[in-house]
């Protein structure tokens, strides 16, 4: 049995991947969709009565903790002004100290939800992560009908992980930038690509100068993303196998030399 979800507004007649659907699309009539892509292979078949829509404001749950986080936050809560986004929700994740996502959301009293937790079905259209550091659950992205994006501090596959920024610094990248990506299960930073940008990096650029500049070029990036939603997601491409480097947790020995480079 195919899955049937409801589709709220038809433009074209095509098929179209949005997040974690596929979707058959026929001009002039409400139609369905064929498959769930779900981690689990028996959800495959089931039925659903998910409502995905084609075309803003989206309702979004916005995860995030540090300063890289909070430009894109920024950006988001500003898309309501125009119609871009409707509702949304953030997730941060508990600190020794407040985060600058907690700080931003008590200054813009925005409320705030506390990791971890879970995400209702049939609230929200998409998820946004940056820079929170938990893999979210398959459930939490099954939560979400168009998927969930990744703002990540580097041009995939170059630097998967944790500090992607201070790595392109200590190996001496000329190059490095911004992906927005789609979060896939069990999976750090291996999802396909709807959006990169890239910048060149000085010889004498400190790695807190640079994340400065990739968070304002992230959250342009995602808000390009977001002006045209299931296009980006039609037209996301696949990372390529070749050139992968991984970020590993950074460890003591190199959070003792990280004074050199900030």
């Amino acid at each position: 049995m195919m899955c049937s979800l409801k589709i709220l507004s038809i433009h074209k007649s095509k098929i179209l991947r949005i997040g974690p659907y596929q979707l058959r699309v026929r001009r002039g009539k409400t139609s369905y969709f064929s498959t769930l892509s779900a981690d689990d292979p028996s959800k495959q078949n089931c039925v659903s009565t998910t409502k995905v829509k084609l075309k803003p404001p989206w309702n979004i749950v916005f995860f995030g903790t540090d300063d890289f986080a909070v430009e894109s936050l920024d950006a988001l809560c500003k898309g309501r002004e125009r119609g871009l986004i409707g509702k949304i929700d953030v997730v941060t994740a508990p600190v020794k100290k407040n985060s600058p996502v907690l700080q931003y959301c008590q200054k813009e009293n925005i409320p705030v939800i506390h990791w971890p937790t879970e995400v209702p079905k049939g609230i929200y259209d998409v998820g946004t992560v940056v820079s929170f550091g938990h893999l979210l659950t398959p459930a939490i992205i099954d939560a979400f009908p168009m998927g969930i994006l990744n703002v990540h501090g580097s041009l995939l596959p170059r630097w998967r992980g944790a500090a992607p920024i201070i790595r392109a610094v200590m190996n001496n990248d000329e190059v490095t930038g911004v992906t927005v990506m789609e979060i896939q299960p069990h999976r750090f930073d291996a999802g396909r690509i709807l959006r990169a940008a890239k910048i060149q990096i000085p010889w004498d650029t400190k790695s807190g100068t640079l994340t400065k500049q990739l968070a304002t070029l992230g959250a342009k990036e995602l808000m390009y993303v977001m002006e045209s939603l299931p296009e980006a997601l039609e037209k996301a491409v696949k990372q390529s196998t070749e050139g992968v480097t991984k970020d590993n947790d950074v460890s003591n020995s190199l959070g003792r030399s990280l004074h050199q480079i900030q």
